[in-house]
Order: C-alpha cells, then structure tokens, then sequence
C-alpha cells in the first residue's frame, strides 16, 4: 500500500496498490486504508482524497471504507509487443473494462464520535 498520483496544486493524492496478499485479519485492510488515508492528509497536508480502480474490482470494500464512485470511464486496449496497455477513453461505446473513479467522504462510513475526534484534530 502506498500513495500516487498526488497533486500538490489541488491538494490531492490516491492511495495505491491496495492488496491484501493473502489472508488477513477481518478489517486489517480496512483499517491499514483507513490508517494511509488519514496520514496522506495529516503528514502530507492532502486533503483531496481519491481512488482509481478497475471495474472487475469489487467496490464494497472502497464503499464501506468511504468512498463514492463518482464516474466510469471507458477502457481501451492495446497489445503492445507482449503486453497490454489500457487508455482512459470516454467516447468508446463498447468496451471490456472501466476505471472506476473514488472520491472519500469519510462520513458515510466512521461513527460520530470518531468523527468528531478526527475534525477537532484536523485529519478530516
């Protein structure tokens, strides 16, 4: 897990390479999500957060982390040499896969308390 795509001018950045690796502990991963969310906006001053994944990915865990989709953008693939290359492509009609867009909005998913803790330490 990690972060990317972090734009300073729009205070913005999306945690990346969110896998588990095998099995875990029941909320390990939500809570590890939860835990580089809150410091990408207290250590790194973010405080746009977003996400990006494909559309075979399953969105409960981003949904029940805090996040809301909020577009599908179309992908377009390309072999090239060995490999593949998707592109964002909004015009494409029919297409295999999508890069789902995230936004986090951390009330709909922390408890009140919680939430009030986190605003008056100015990490929400």
């Amino acid at each position: 897990m990690g972060a990317a795509f972090i734009d300073w001018k729009k205070s913005y950045g999306e945690p990346d390479a969110i896998v588990s690796g095998g099995n875990a502990p029941e909320g390990l991963m939500q809570a590890s999500l939860i835990t580089l969310i809150l410091w990408l906006k207290g250590q790194m001053g973010l405080c746009n957060i977003g996400l990006r994944v494909l559309s075979d990915n399953s969105a409960l865990f981003y949904q029940k982390t805090g996040f809301k989709e909020t577009k599908r953008v179309p992908l377009k693939c390309d072999f090239l040499d060995q490999s593949r290359c998707w592109t964002e492509n909004e015009n494409l009609i029919i297409f295999d896969s999508a890069l789902v867009h995230y936004v986090w909005q951390p009330k709909r998913f922390i408890d009140r308390q919680i939430y009030k803790n986190l605003k008056e330490k100015r990490y929400i």
